[in-house]
């Protein structure tokens, strides 16, 4: 029974409201038939085939185009796809209490985060978040890179699930208040310690694995030395 509700269900959504054109096409279809084939013959069958068996001909044939669309719309549909988006409005740049780790004082601090949403019905695993390229950009739009042992982990090294209808968050820097200056959020080597206590722009490159598929985003990060006044924006990189 649930075969047959399955097959009905798929019909149901492949000529649907939401596929208005369906319809009104197939019905075009049938009376272009009905109206000109019996021209093209000078009013006799075509090839001997009554204009019934034509315009059924026809109309089936185009319910299957109708039906390769819509299988295709679903395949492409479950197919992993997903988007890696920067959006100040979105609370990528927050502002929060903080309670550890254990090397600062509970107080506040601002996080810079990226967003990773799945564009398909499909859950995209094994995904992974990395910094791969740190500049130092001047007023003048300069930029000089910062030299990274390797590229730097964010989050954490477990890889991770982006499920459809849910955004996932990646921070990769965050200032604390009292703090000389930015720190990474996840991998943190020594080289880098103090790296942007200088006020600045700073343009960070972030490149996310998962399934297959790699995503790559520029940010650049201004700070003026103030804990809960840094701005950021994308950047092509």
């Amino acid at each position: 029974m649930g075969r047959w509700t399955n097959r009905f269900g798929f019909w149901r959504e492949a000529l649907s409201i939401r596929r208005f054109y369906a319809i009104p096409a197939i019905l075009s279809v049938a009376f272009a038939a009905w109206r000109y084939l019996p021209v093209l013959e000078r009013g006799r069958p075509m090839f001997g085939i009554p204009d019934w068996t034509w315009i059924t001909l026809l109309v089936l044939v185009w319910l299957l185009v109708l039906a390769s669309e819509y299988g295709v719309r679903l395949y492409t549909g479950l197919l992993p796809k997903f988007a890696v988006r920067f959006d100040p409005t979105a609370n990528c740049i927050e502002k929060t209490p903080t309670f550890g780790p254990a090397a600062f004082a509970p107080g506040n601090a601002t996080y810079v985060r990226i967003l990773l949403a799945a564009e398909s019905n499909a859950v995209i695993s094994e995904c992974r978040v990395w910094i791969t390229k740190i500049e130092a950009v001047t007023a003048l739009g300069n930029a000089s890179e910062i030299h990274l042992p390797h590229n730097l982990w964010v989050r954490d090294k477990t890889p991770f699930k982006i499920y459809p209808g849910i955004v996932e968050t990646a921070d990769f820097l965050e200032c604390h208040h009292g703090a000389s200056g930015p720190i990474l959020s996840g991998n943190k080597p020594n080289v880098l310690i103090g790296a942007f206590d200088t006020p600045g722009t700073y343009r960070f490159t972030l490149t996310v694995y998962g399934d297959g598929a790699t995503r790559r985003i520029g940010i650049d990060v201004t700070w003026n030395g103030q804990w809960d006044q840094i701005t950021a924006k994308t950047v092509q990189v």
